[in-house]
C-alpha cells in the first residue's frame, strides 16, 4: 500500500526541502502552502489522504471535518497544544495523533524574542516613526525607555519565566501572576508575585503567556483594560481568544489604554478587513512566535520519525 501524505498550511513553502521526506517508506508526500477557509473545500482536499501533516494550529479538525475523512488514519501534529483538533471524535474514528511536545523548541525561546521585539518596538513607536519617516517627518511620536519600567507578566510558565529572564536585562520591575509558579520560584526569578488585579493596575506592559483553556478564553476583557494605566501597553503572544478582541478595539479606539502588540488572533490568518488593521496604535505581528526555520524544520524533523514510527507499527 502507497501511504498518501499531506502537508498542510506550509505558508512558506519550505517544508519539502527543509528535511529528506524520501525516508518515509511506501509513500506520496503532498504539500499545502494555502489555507482553505471553506469547509466543504478543506474537506474534498484532503479526502485521498491517509496522514496529515499540520503547522501548529493553523486549521481546525472539528468533529463534522473528521468524519467526513474516512481514509484519514494519523494526524502528525507540531508544537504542544491540540486545541484545534477533537480529540474525542479522532479517538472514535480511530485516527491516531502523534505531537512533538518536548522538542527544544517547545521551550519557548523564539516566542519570547517575538514578545521583545512587540514590546520595544512599541516603547520606540517603531512602526508609527517608519511611516512617517518614509513621508518625510522627523521624530514625530513621543518614546520612552524601558529602565525602571514595571513589566507584568500573566502566567508564569516556560515562555513567561523567560520574558522576566530579559527584562532584567533592561532594568525594568518584573510582577507577575500565575496559578502555577509559588513564591520558591518566583523568588529564584525574582518575580513578584502580585494579585491579578495589582497586575493590571501597576504595568506599564502587560506581557500574557498563559495556556488556552475554556478558563482563559476571554480572560481579558474590557472590565480588566480599564484597570490598566491609562499609558499601558498589552503584548499577547500566547493565544488570541485570551483577549477578547472587540473589547481590546473599544479600549485601544478609546484610548483606555496607550497600545497593544499582537502576534496571535481569534481568527488566523487575520482577515484583512479587521479592526485591528486600521488602529494606528497597535502592532501586529502574523503568529511569527513560533515560525522559524529552526522550528518548522525540528517539527517536520520529528513528524515524519512519529509517521515513520507508526507505519512500522501497523
Amino acid at each position: 500500500m502507497i501511504y498518501k501524505i499531506a502537508v498542510i498550511d506550509d505558508y512558506l513553502n519550505i517544508t519539502k526541502d527543509l528535511i529528506d521526506w524520501s525516508e518515509i517508506p511506501n509513500s506520496k508526500v503532498d504539500f499545502y502552502n494555502d489555507t482553505l477557509s471553506n469547509k466543504n473545500q478543506f474537506i474534498q482536499r484532503l479526502l485521498p489522504y491517509n496522514i496529515i501533516v499540520i503547522i501548529r494550529e493553523r486549521s481546525k479538525f472539528p468533529k463534522d471535518v473528521l468524519e467526513n475523512l474516512p481514509n484519514l488514519s494519523l494526524i502528525a501534529a507540531s508544537g504542544t497544544g491540540l486545541a484545534n483538533i477533537d480529540l474525542l471524535s479522532a479517538k472514535k474514528n480511530n485516527i491516531h495523533i502523534t505531537t512533538t511536545k518536548g522538542i527544544r523548541s517547545s521551550s519557548g525561546e523564539s516566542t519570547a524574542e517575538i514578545t521583545w521585539s512587540l514590546i520595544l518596538a512599541l516603547s520606540k513607536q517603531l512602526v508609527v516613526h517608519h511611516n512617517n519617516f518614509l513621508h518625510g517627518k522627523w521624530q514625530s511620536e513621543k518614546i520612552d525607555e524601558l529602565y525602571g519600567k514595571k513589566i507584568g507578566i500573566l502566567g508564569l510558565g516556560r515562555i513567561g519565566l523567560k520574558v522576566a529572564k530579559i527584562a532584567k536585562i533592561f532594568g525594568m520591575e518584573t510582577i507577575g501572576w500565575s496559578r502555577t509558579i509559588d513564591q520558591k520560584r518566583a523568588d529564584i526569578n525574582k518575580i513578584k508575585l502580585v494579585a491579578k488585579d495589582q497586575l493590571l493596575s501597576d504595568s506599564d506592559y502587560l506581557s500574557v503567556h498563559l495556556k488556552l483553556t475554556e478558563e482563559t478564553i476571554n480572560f481579558i476583557r474590557l472590565r480588566e483594560l480599564e484597570k490598566m494605566k491609562k499609558s499601558a501597553f498589552i503584548v499577547n503572544t500566547a493565544r488570541g481568544p485570551i483577549v477578547n478582541e472587540n473589547d481590546l478595539i473599544y479600549a485601544l479606539e478609546n484610548k483606555i489604554i496607550s497600545g497593544a502588540g499582537l502576534d496571535v488572533f481569534e481568527v488566523e490568518p487575520l482577515p484583512k478587513e479587521h479592526k485591528f488593521v486600521q488602529l494606528n496604535n497597535v502592532i501586529l505581528s502574523p503568529h511569527l512566535g513560533y515560525a522559524t526555520v529552526t522550528n518548522i524544520k525540528e517539527y517536520m524533523e520529528i513528524s515524519k520519525n512519529n509517521i515513520i514510527s507508526w507505519l512500522n507499527n501497523q
